[in-house]
């Protein structure tokens, strides 16, 4: 397992999942060493062995599942997330770092299907477009008007400010309160504080 730096929150599917016979997951464990574990209780998302080349998923049903923990984490930060989106619904969402419009921040599908974008607070902004049903490597910037968004290594799309706002509750599968859930699966979801 490597050793990364700057980690400020890490879940990666293949560890630290709690879940019962079932393989619906009451708890994300962070890799990070931070203790920034997400739960869910009621709406849980399921585990999957074997999804995104061979590795384990944890599987969200566009209904209601999500798992979450409250911490806060100003910008600037990175968000990395290995995921499939297996159907496009404007609005749904990847992750959420706090709902209260217009003050959120999130990586949600949005407009254009399938189109992902980022906001911090201020503007919807830097969408790419992955293929559904395919696996994908986001990785969104949060820096207000220095924010840039990539998918799967490519050029970064950039140039728009979408605001300062940080984490303040961090809701993986769908918007705080498990409302506009994604259909698809997340492999691995990591957050690194910038300095």
């Amino acid at each position: 397992f490597p050793v990364l730096s700057n980690v400020a929150a890490r879940y990666v599917a293949s560890l630290g999942v709690t879940k019962d016979g079932d393989n619906l997951v009451s708890q994300w464990d962070d890799q990070s060493g931070n203790g920034r574990h997400l739960t869910e209780s009621t709406n849980k998302p399921l585990w999957v062995a074997s999804g995104i080349n061979g590795k384990a998923i944890i599987r969200y049903d566009g209904s209601n599942d999500t798992l979450s923990d409250t911490f806060a984490l100003a910008q600037p930060f990175h968000v990395w997330i290995v995921a499939v989106a297996n159907t496009f619904t404007s609005e749904d969402s990847l992750i959420c770092g706090v709902l209260g419009d217009p003050d959120f921040m999130i990586i949600k599908q949005r407009i254009t299907s399938p189109q992902i974008v980022h906001v911090a607070g201020v503007s919807f902004g830097h969408a790419v477009s992955p293929t559904l049903g395919a696996d994908f490597l986001i990785g969104s910037f949060f820096s207000g008007a220095s924010s840039y968004q990539s998918l799967n290594n490519d050029a970064p799309v950039s140039g728009t400010n979408i605001g300062t706002t940080g984490i303040a509750v961090l809701q993986v599968g769908g918007l705080v309160g498990g409302t506009q859930t994604i259909d698809g699966d997340i492999a691995e979801v990591v957050i690194f504080s910038a300095e």
